[in-house]
């Protein structure tokens, strides 16, 4: 993608020129016509809750002192659309990484971990149950904590016109919803612009929104009365290549906007073309 336009500081241009060309790029590894259908059905849903079980470990307390025993802060080592590079102490968060052949982990470095699978089998039991899109049993993921405000940013790692980014909030002691989303339509003005604390229902933990047509960012709520809010983010890396992950996920898809019609949120005002060159 070297013909990105990228800013003085290596960062990519939020153009829809930009967005296009790496939704392109995507398009090229996966099933490309069901892809283009998802679109046109979905491409309007920003945040959808999924409607299955909350995703848990059996032991919380152990789950949560082995992430922050083994998680680290990570260098950014190439620029994006969220910033610039980034030394390890820059960046607002600490994470652990799927141990996945050949991943270089995008923009940042990797902090792959081969015993969570065996410490905490039933995490990975239910999401391979409740959300069998996610791929075979090397799929890429990273779990993450902030630990500074994190900015308003899209990611790089998908441009489709499609509720695809997917989380699953596994530990969270804050007093209140911290991550935002925020629709946000190329080179039109701020009345076209909303943000909602994301709506997550009490009876599931995991969601997806478009982040195509939505930036993202998230707060830290510093310490009060000694106690420490934390939350552990499970983060959804891998793409959906094949004819069945994309039913699959259409099939949950379906159930999950039935289920949460309230929570469910969606762009009234803007077309693909707002975001995209087709």
């Amino acid at each position: 993608m070297d013909d990105l336009v990228r800013e003085e500081n290596g960062v990519i241009a939020e153009t829809k020129q930009n967005l296009s060309i790496i939704r392109n790029n995507e398009l090229v590894k996966i099933n490309q016509p069901l892809i283009l259908e998802l679109e046109k059905t979905y491409g309007r849903y920003l945040f959808v809750p999924f409607a299955i079980p909350k995703i848990l470990p059996n032991d919380m307390e152990k789950f949560v002192d082995y992430f922050f025993s083994n998680a680290r802060r990570l260098g950014k080592r190439m620029s994006d659309l969220a910033g610039p590079t980034l030394e390890k102490h820059q960046v607002p968060y600490v994470s652990i990484n799927s141990n996945t052949a050949n991943w270089t982990g995008g923009s940042f470095d990797t902090n792959p971990s081969s015993d969570v699978y065996l410490k905490f089998p039933e995490l990975f039991e239910q999401i391979h149950d409740l959300m069998p899109w996610v791929g075979d049993r090397d799929f890429k993921w990273s779990m993450w904590s902030s630990d500074h405000n994190v900015p308003l940013h899209r990611d790089i790692g998908t441009m489709t016109d499609t509720p695809i980014s997917a989380r699953i909030k596994l530990f969270d002691t804050n007093p209140f919803e911290t991550l935002t989303l925020h629709l946000d339509p190329i080179d039109k003005d701020d009345s076209f612009k909303k943000a909602w604390q994301i709506p997550i229902p009490n009876d599931t933990n995991s969601f997806a929104w478009n982040n195509l047509r939505t930036k993202h960012k998230s707060i830290f709520v510093p310490s009060k009365d000694n106690k420490k809010f934390r939350k552990i983010l499970f983060i959804w890396r891998g793409t959906l290549s094949s004819t069945l992950q994309i039913n699959q996920y259409v099939d949950l898809l379906d159930r999950s906007i039935a289920v949460y019609k309230k929570e469910t949120l969606i762009d009234t005002e803007n077309t693909v073309d707002d975001y995209l060159i087709i």
